[in-house]
């Protein structure tokens, strides 16, 4: 969690599936994308505008979803 009570969380499973994305934007791997969101984003829609400015590659044969939660959700 960051100080701005942004949390992101990681869970992968193996498969024979990953995510490779191939555009011209930069590469980024699970770790640095979590990295990058607990630096820069403050809640969900801040991630998905970061998120859209890479590639995402997972591990080698590890499918992941990253969960996302603002400190709105926390507080409930």
């Amino acid at each position: 969690m960051n100080e701005e009570g942004f949390a992101v969380s990681v869970n992968m499973i193996e498969d024979d599936q990953t995510i490779e994305q191939d555009t011209d934007k930069p590469d980024i791997t699970t770790t640095t994308a979590i990295r990058l969101l607990l630096d820069w984003a403050a809640n969900v829609e801040e991630t998905l505008d970061i998120l859209s400015q890479y590639d995402l590659h997972a591990s080698m044969g590890m499918m992941i979803h990253l969960r996302k939660a603002t400190a709105l959700l926390w507080n409930m």
